[in-house]
């Protein structure tokens, strides 16, 4: 494209820069909403870790609550002959949800521990030998 005159030129360089200014912003603002994508992923990444997390815990303690459920129902009903005499005490509900808790925070073996004195203090002698379960 040729140009004649000088006021042509300047005409031409001014609307070349507008034209950059603009393409100028849209890049900048498409900068921004990347950033804010990115963000936005970086938060939601956080949430389902914590929601896994959660969900492990709680898997956890629902895992530890149904074997100290199932110790409960073996301390509180007999089961078969030999363990008849040793396991007709009764356990305190309140006792249950002390087990449960500690349960929740603790590897098996101390939940054994647990369990057995909790029956200790009741007055019971059954020992809970966690190799035996």
């Amino acid at each position: 494209m040729s140009y004649s005159t000088t006021e042509e030129l300047c005409e031409e360089i001014k609307r070349l820069q507008n034209e950059l200014d603009e393409t100028s912003r849209q890049k900048i603002q498409a900068a921004e909403y990347g950033l804010a994508v990115l963000e936005e992923k970086q938060q939601l990444q956080q949430q389902c870790e914590e929601l896994e997390t959660l969900y492990d815990t709680t898997r956890h303690e629902l895992d530890c609550a149904k074997e100290v459920r199932l110790l409960y129902y073996q301390c509180n009903h007999a089961v078969g002959k030999n363990t008849a005499p040793a396991l007709s005490m009764k356990l305190h509900p309140g006792s249950l949800i002390l087990l449960i808790r500690a349960s929740a925070l603790s590897e098996r073996d101390v939940v054994y521990r647990e369990v057995e004195q909790l029956l200790l203090r009741e007055g019971n002698t059954l020992t809970m030998d966690p190799a035996r379960h």
